[in-house]
């Protein structure tokens, strides 16, 4: 059966491709290679969508080599008009069928949308040396005591959940040691995506707690999603 992304069903709800999101989760991601103390030749993104994440990720690792893929050809034929260069390249397939070893294979924002995302994370690991994972952190006290996290399923298809600690323990499980973790702090981002009084009103609670304990502040008030880097075990 084919997926809402495939189908395009997703893309028409989500006609942005979440490019506004792209050069902060660009940035996160090279933010946790260069603290893991990583240096990646060859990156593999999975599920680039229209592949700005990639083409911002290629302009602060210019001497990398990039390939993204999607399921989906109306991302991809976005991603090859707007955003592919010499050393960037995209193209629809899937993460099983790609053949090769690359030094880097990133997925942001994927494995929440994937039915099978145990056996998803478990077949990508024989293509790549290190690994980083963009993980929503859907799954906090006040969004639990809410039932708040299924908003997600409704507005942008997540089909699991997570918290930090989930999200670690489940990457552990299929097979992946954690090398480094971060948090990248949505709330800040949206703040100066969008500097308007509703967007500070809804920041300030997590920006103050977040200096002050940011593990619990995204536990209890979430506003942020955790960026892992792991190798194979």
């Amino acid at each position: 059966m084919a997926t809402i992304y495939e189908t395009d069903e997703y893309w028409s709800e989500h006609s942005t491709f979440h490019e506004g999101d792209a050069k902060f989760k660009a940035t996160g991601c090279f933010d946790a290679l260069q603290e893991a103390g990583l240096m990646p030749t060859t990156v593999l993104d999975i599920g680039c969508g229209s592949g700005r994440f990639l083409y911002e990720l290629s302009e602060m690792l210019p001497a990398g080599e990039f390939l993204g893929v999607d399921v989906s050809p109306t991302p991809i034929n976005r991603a090859n008009s707007m955003h592919a260069k010499a050393n960037v390249k995209f193209k629809v397939g899937r993460a099983s069928k790609i053949e090769g070893t690359f030094d880097l294979v990133t997925a942001n924002d994927v494995i929440e949308h994937v039915d099978d995302y145990i056996g998803f994370l478990r077949d990508i690991r024989k293509i790549g040396r290190y690994f980083y994972f963009n993980i929503p952190l859907d799954m906090t006290a006040f969004s639990v005591a809410r039932h708040a996290y299924l908003s997600a399923r409704s507005s942008v298809g997540h089909l699991h959940y997570f918290s930090k600690q989930s999200a670690l323990a489940t990457l552990e499980y299929c097979g992946f040691a954690v090398l480094h973790h971060r948090y990248n702090h949505a709330a800040l981002h949206a703040v100066r995506a969008h500097p308007t009084v509703r967007t500070y009103i809804a920041a300030l609670p997590r920006l103050a707690t977040f200096k002050i304990a940011p593990n619990a502040s995204v536990h209890f008030l979430s506003g942020a999603s955790l960026g892992v880097v792991c190798r194979q075990h």
